[in-house]
């Protein structure tokens, strides 16, 4: 009994890509940086509810997807389906077979416990009717893909909502549910950036779905990659980096903002990579997918670290 619970969720979940979890935690650390610099009192339970909070939302959403995939495959819109968790992994076949009442108690399950995490979360913030309406405008966001992916599944807003339950969510819930009054300028100069940086190695991640074949396309960038519309990667991160100087225009001192910039570097260099690939170019998913990856990583440290370390 207990074995075939475990291999149900191991066969649920073996789609999920576990990387996006470790990218909640950096953008919460940098928004946690950014009330630290300003001198705020940070509320460690309430953190560790909503790094929770915004963990099963992210669930509930890969949940979803494999709801609709599954609709599909029975009414006969797609024969076989698999995924792809990192650029440089191998494909991952989805074992369809008893999975439909796995997904709805995991769904089941997921929401019960976004409930729970609400309720205890709303009597830990000093602003609960914000944390309320975070959440509930959340929910109306999950509705909202899961309802256009059931008529689309290659539709350009699931990949800006996976950046967001990634990135926006829970900077939001950690920035708003504090004592701290310059969202907007800090904003655009932090997390705007991870955004784009986020779009950016999604659109890596998608060119190798692409080259690997895996089924069915999710979300706009695999039409965009065999179209050769590499550009779309490259405005993410000229548009991320536009967005620092932005915030800077806003009030952000460059002493905050400038360790940013590094990440020009290697960047640049991603950039370079994939335009070699679109020409011909021999193909190492492991090596271009680290590079991804770990320009958001960089990106996240050089962000955190003048927060953390030097505050005002």
């Amino acid at each position: 009994m207990i074995h075939s619970i475990l291999t149900s969720i191991r066969n649920t979940f073996a789609g999920f890509s576990w990387i996006k979890v470790a990218l909640i935690a950096g953008a919460m650390m940098v928004a946690l940086g950014i009330i630290h610099f300003w001198g705020g009192e940070i509320h460690w339970g309430l953190v560790l509810v909503i790094f929770l909070i915004a963990i099963f939302f992210l669930l509930f959403s890969y949940l979803l997807l494999l709801k609709t995939m599954l609709e599909n495959i029975k009414a006969k819109e797609i024969n076989d389906a698999t995924l792809l968790t990192i650029p440089w992994k191998e494909p991952v076949p989805i074992q369809w077979m008893d999975l439909n009442n796995s997904i709805e108690r995991s769904l089941l399950i997921a929401g019960t416990l976004i409930a729970a995490l609400s309720l205890i979360g709303m009597r830990l913030s000093k602003n609960p009717l914000t944390l309320n309406f975070l959440i509930f405008g959340a929910i109306v966001l999950l509705i909202l893909s899961w309802k256009i992916q059931q008529k689309k599944l290659d539709h350009w807003i699931l990949d800006f909502m996976d950046g967001f339950f990634v990135i926006l969510f829970p900077a939001l819930l950690v920035l708003l549910n504090h004592d701290f009054h310059k969202e907007s300028a800090y904003f655009a100069g932090f997390f705007i950036p991870e955004f784009l940086f986020y779009l950016a190695f999604r659109f890596v991640g998608q060119m190798a779905a692409v080259d690997k074949m895996i089924q069915p396309d999710v979300g706009s960038f695999p039409r965009a990659i065999r179209h050769s519309r590499i550009i779309v990667h490259h405005l993410f991160l000229a548009f991320g980096f536009l967005a620092i100087v932005l915030s800077n225009l806003m009030g952000v001192h460059w002493r905050v903002l400038s360790p940013q910039l590094f990440c020009i570097i290697t960047a640049s260099i991603q950039i370079i990579r994939l335009e070699k690939i679109m020409q011909g170019s021999r193909i190492n998913w492991k090596m271009d997918g680290v590079l991804a990856i770990g320009n958001i990583l960089l990106l996240m440290y050089f962000q955190a670290v003048p927060l953390w370390i030097a505050p005002i």
